[in-house]
């Protein structure tokens, strides 16, 4: 069995009083193998909060997955922004995380769905680049036989119903038709703090087959949206995948009511 801890949107510059250090400790019980990590470890994209994030994840001494956010990049600094948005965060992850693990039995690779600007007045929406599709299909292409296959994105490829006022990311479909070619199971997302997961409907409509797609909370950030912090733990198994979200109360993490996929030729089907 594979374990992998999926935190996200730590904010580090708005935290909960006492949520890291009980995220330490929860991640060390859960013991995974990896941490993945789906973007905006900052609030405001400063160095100190990079600097806070690095030390956090470098304290997990675990092999880390991870990709910015929106919250990432420079914030009020528009030549940074525009200019180099991305510098601040490659030097704080420089030698403490990565885009791609490839772990026993399963390969994740992550892509940045972030951007400095968009076509519409909200900044925080995501995007992918049609380059970045051909990346990812390449980057699968050469996965284990048998090997489980996961996205790593920090913007949602199908926002849940109760957040209608989030988009899903822009050519969302593109990457994930594309991904359906190369047996791709699951996609592990952020940016809403709200955890839960459901399936892609246009892949099931269009390809027959069914993809995951999965949502973390907010583990650590005091920014919450009607739910406790919370991370995901996923077990990856020989033709099955537990899917179990720990929740923060009374100051510890606690593992919650697990949800059970059985993988067959179709993709992923909730088990009976």
């Amino acid at each position: 069995m594979t374990r992998i801890a999926h935190i996200s949107d730590l904010h580090f510059g708005a935290l909960e009083p006492g949520a890291v250090g009980a995220l330490g400790r929860a991640i060390a019980d859960a013991a995974p193998v990896a941490v993945v990590a789906s973007g905006d470890l900052t609030m405001r994209g400063r160095p100190r909060e990079f600097a806070e994030a690095a030390a956090f994840l470098r304290s997990l001494a675990l092999p880390i997955l991870a990709i910015p956010g929106n919250h990432d990049m420079a914030y009020w600094n528009l030549a940074a922004r525009f200019g180099a948005p991305w510098r601040r965060y490659l030097g704080a992850v420089e030698g403490v995380a990565s885009d791609e693990l490839l772990l026993p039995g399963a390969q994740l690779v992550g892509v940045n769905t972030s951007r400095p600007l968009g076509p519409h007045w909200n900044w925080s929406h995501g995007a992918l680049s049609l380059a970045q599709a051909r990346r990812v299909e390449a980057a699968f292409a050469e996965s284990p036989p048998g090997a489980w296959r996961g996205l790593v994105a920090h913007h949602p490829f199908q926002p849940p119903q109760e957040t209608r006022q989030f988009r899903p990311v822009r050519r969302a479909r593109s990457m994930l038709e594309a991904l359906a070619k190369r047996s791709i199971d699951f996609v592990l997302a952020g940016h809403l703090h709200r955890t839960g997961w459901v399936f892609s409907a246009h892949i099931e409509r269009a390809f027959g087959r069914s993809v995951l797609l999965i949502q973390a909370s907010t583990a650590t950030s005091s920014r919450r949206r009607d739910q406790p912090n919370a991370f995901n733990v996923l077990d990856l198994s020989d033709g099955a995948l537990t899917l179990t979200p720990w929740a923060l109360r009374d100051g510890s993490f606690a593992p919650g009511e697990p949800a059970r996929f059985i993988r067959g030729e179709r993709g992923l089907r909730t088990a009976p």
